[in-house]
């Protein structure tokens, strides 16, 4: 008996597509401005705002990467409450 309509290899599937987009991201890199002269202000301002890239991207490697372990946690749970469900009605019956 099925309480939850989840398919668990759909599921699985795109889990499996949430890590390797999540592994797939690449930090920016430094970008070779001198800082010197009138630029200088402008290297620093281009440094920080990569670095708060890479820590953003960071960030959200880490929520997908546990947003993808809960559907996978979510999925086992809803298979067990189903074969629970059935087994309680079978005794029953």
């Amino acid at each position: 008996m099925d309480v939850f309509e989840l398919e668990a290899s759909l599921v699985n599937s795109h889990t499996d597509s949430l890590r390797a987009d999540a592994g797939a991201l690449n930090h920016l890199s430094h970008l070779p401005i001198p800082e010197l002269g009138p630029v200088a202000n402008f290297a620093r301002a281009v440094d920080d705002a990569i670095a708060c890239a890479n820590g953003k991207a960071d960030e959200l490697c880490e929520a997908a990467h546990r947003i993808a372990g809960n559907m996978d946690l979510t999925a086992r749970a809803a298979n067990l409450v189903d074969e629970s469900t059935g087994q309680c009605l079978e005794a029953g019956l």
